[in-house]
C-alpha cells in the first residue's frame, strides 16, 4: 500500500476542521478497509505503470516484478492478475459506501481521492514521467474554455 493514501486522508479530513464530524477524522485515522482499499489501488496502479521504466533504470522491485518472480508468469499474466487485485480494492471501495450514513460524507472523499489515481496511471502510463497526457487533461481542464 502506498503511504501516501493514509497521510492525504487524513490531513485533507483535518483540514476541513468543523465541516467534518470528529468521528469521521476518528475513522480515517483509524486505517479503515477503504482507505487501505484505496492505498493497494494506488501502489498496484503505479507499479503497472512504472514498470518497464523502474526495469530499465535498475530501481526496486515492483509488485509486478515480485509477482513474476513468485509464481514464474510472463509480465502480461502479472498485470492481470494485479488487475484483478485492483477491481477488488474498488469493490471494496464501494462496499464502504454503504456502512455507516454518518461516515458517508468522508467515505466519498477517500472514494473521490481514489477516483483520481485513473488521471496519473490509466492505460499503463505514469503521467508523472510520460506527462503529456497529464499536460492535455490540464490544459482540457483548465486553460482551454469550453465552446458555448
Amino acid at each position: 500500500m502506498t503511504i501516501c493514501v493514509p497521510t492525504v486522508s487524513v490531513c485533507g479530513m483535518a483540514a476541513m476542521g468543523d465541516a467534518m464530524p470528529k468521528e469521521a477524522l476518528d475513522w480515517v485515522v483509524g486505517l479503515p478497509d477503504a482507505i487501505i482499499a484505496s492505498g493497494k489501488i494506488a501502489r498496484f496502479m503505479n507499479d503497472i505503470a512504472a514498470f518497464n521504466r523502474v526495469k530499465s533504470k535498475g530501481g526496486a522491485a515492483s509488485s509486478v516484478e515480485c509477482y513474476m518472480a513468485e509464481h514464474g508468469v510472463t509480465r502480461e499474466v502479472a498485470i492481470a492478475k494485479i488487475g484483478s487485485l485492483i477491481e477488488d480494492g474498488w469493490k471494496s471501495l464501494n462496499q464502504a459506501r454503504f456502512g455507516d450514513r454518518a461516515l458517508l460524507p468522508a467515505v466519498q472523499r477517500v472514494i473521490n481521492l481514489a477516483l483520481s489515481f485513473p488521471l496519473y496511471y490509466g492505460g499503463g502510463n505514469d503521467a508523472f514521467t510520460v506527462s503529456t497526457r497529464l499536460r492535455e487533461t490540464i490544459e482540457i481542464l483548465f486553460v482551454n474554455p469550453i465552446p458555448m
